[in-house]
């Protein structure tokens, strides 16, 4: 694939002589969202000057929904100003992030040769990797396509224990409701639990010695902490 002649005839060279400046550059850091990718309508991927194969450009075919496959049709492989196109058949494509293809050249300069492509999507969106034969780097020349962004699921929280129907009473007062005992701002949650003489039957969890009770407040059978001088003493324990 070394071999030079006539200027690509096929691809105007405005279109795909994107500056391969900064190409193989350091990633930069990773994005917060998680993707589940695709490829670019057309996969272009391009290999530095100066290592073997010196300056491919290399296109390729996808198709699926998403894009994930190449093919089918022919891929395209040239030094471009200064080598006519190499065209074959390529197969293989993406697996979540890793990507592996190959392409059968069966006409031009790379006819009869095989390039395999073996990489994977970099944090930054872009694809990267080594051309399996002679451990070339390679890397794409756009970000392929986040085409989900798999939801935040939070775990179920653990269901409360049932009300016991032996520690069932109501406040004798209005009362805060708190997070944890000792009655700080940090830890106050909003609202109140009212008392006397229309508030909720509410079940004594249990009494610190400090005098902060525990209770479960309905409808959802929420634990907090009150402050304990509204819990009538025939109910502790």
């Amino acid at each position: 694939m070394e071999k030079t002649g006539k200027h690509l005839p096929l691809i105007a060279a405005s279109a795909i002589a994107a500056s391969t400046i900064g190409m193989f550059t350091a990633a930069v850091p990773a994005q917060a969202e998680t993707c589940e990718y695709e490829f670019p309508t057309i996969l272009q991927v391009k290999t530095p000057a100066g290592i073997e194969p010196d300056g491919w450009t290399y296109q390729i075919p996808v198709s699926g929904s998403p894009r994930r496959t190449v093919g089918p049709g022919k891929a395209m492989g040239a030094v471009i100003g200064f080598q006519e196109g190499s065209f074959g058949t390529p197969y293989g494509g993406m697996n979540g992030n890793s990507i592996n293809f190959t392409i059968n050249f069966d006409s031009g300069p790379a006819k009869g040769s095989t390039t395999a492509f073996r990489g994977q999507i970099d944090p930054d969106g872009f694809a990267s990797g080594t051309i399996a034969s002679t451990g070339t780097p390679w890397r794409s020349s756009e970000k392929m396509s986040c085409v989900y962004k798999p939801p935040v699921v939070e775990a179920p929280k653990p269901a409360q224990p049932a009300p016991s129907a032996d520690h069932m009473f109501q406040l004798t007062a209005d009362r805060d409701r708190y997070k944890r005992p000792g009655g700080k701002d940090e830890d106050k949650l909003p609202g109140f639990v009212d008392g006397a003489p229309d508030g909720p039957q509410v079940n004594l969890i249990g009494c610190q010695k400090d005098n902060w009770c525990q209770i479960a407040v309905p409808p959802d059978n929420q634990f907090v902490w009150v402050w304990g001088d509204a819990v009538p003493p025939e109910v502790r324990f």
